[in-house]
Order: C-alpha cells, then sequence, then structure tokens
C-alpha cells in the first residue's frame, strides 16, 4: 500500500476531486479578482494595524488576555485612531 496515492475526496457526488492541482487551478483564477479591502485604503489602517490590532491578537493568542479583553483593547484603543484621521 505504500507508494500508492488515496483516492481524492469530493464535496459531492458531483463535486470536483480536492486535489492539490485543483487547487492551485481555482487560486489562480481567483488571483485575478482580488481586491484591497476599503478598510486598507483609510489612512488611519497602518497606524491602528501595528499600534493596536497586532499587539492585541497577540496578546491574544498567548493567552495573556482573553476574547473579553481583545475586545475591549481593539475598542477602546482602536477607536480613537480614526478619529485623528477625521479632523
Amino acid at each position: 500500500m505504500t507508494g500508492r496515492r488515496p483516492p481524492a475526496r469530493r464535496n459531492s457526488p458531483t463535486g470536483p476531486p480536492h486535489t492539490i492541482e485543483h487547487a492551485r487551478t481555482v487560486g489562480a483564477v481567483l488571483a485575478a479578482h482580488l481586491r484591497p479591502a476599503p478598510a486598507q485604503s483609510a489612512g488611519c489602517y497602518p497606524e491602528r494595524k501595528d499600534r493596536v490590532a497586532t499587539p492585541a491578537f497577540q496578546e491574544c493568542s498567548s493567552g495573556a488576555i482573553g476574547s473579553g479583553g481583545l475586545r475591549d483593547r481593539l475598542e477602546g484603543d482602536g477607536n480613537p485612531v480614526p478619529a485623528r484621521y477625521q479632523r
């Protein structure tokens, strides 16, 4: 049995098989239609991401704060950043 590939799995009886080749094809087709998210074009996005969001998510993933603390950090520390850019 060693050296043999397992049969491709399917989403549905009529769906395409899940293979690396299929995934690459789908990714290449979809890449042509990608565009930046509207929030990323806001002037405050880099500052909010670097100073507020990234450290807050790192603390949450390390277990230092929970989901409630993450929410508080993103809302409490993050909301004043766009306000500075709207003046």
